[in-house]
């Protein structure tokens, strides 16, 4: 129990997660059933496209290193944090979001 304690509070403390009331719970889970998103192949690149009826801020995608080389945000409004494993996508402000991964070969 100590130890998954401490693994919770270490994501908390690089703000990758965050403790929740059941409320904000079910907020979320309401938000993230709001939210459409596809992925198509455009020519090498695959394009991930995402749109909420109100707003995407609060929502995050994780896509592994392993099947991609880069991440960019072609519209909308995002960061991307990259880790040895994962590109980390923090959407922001904003009904709507596009992204170009290029794919490793």
């Amino acid at each position: 129990v100590n130890h998954y304690i401490d693994a919770f509070q270490a994501c908390v403390d690089r703000n990758r997660c965050k403790f929740m009331s059941m409320s904000e719970s079910a907020d979320f889970l309401t938000l993230r059933g709001q939210t459409t998103w596809s992925l198509q192949t455009h020519n090498k690149s695959e394009i991930l496209s995402a749109s909420h009826p109100n707003s995407l801020a609060n929502l995050s995608w994780t896509i592994p290193r392993n099947h991609y080389t880069q991440v960019r945000v072609q519209s909308g409004n995002a960061t991307v944090e990259t880790t040895p494993t994962a590109w980390y996508v923090h959407a922001a402000e904003g009904k709507s979001l596009t992204l170009e991964l290029q794919p490793r070969s």
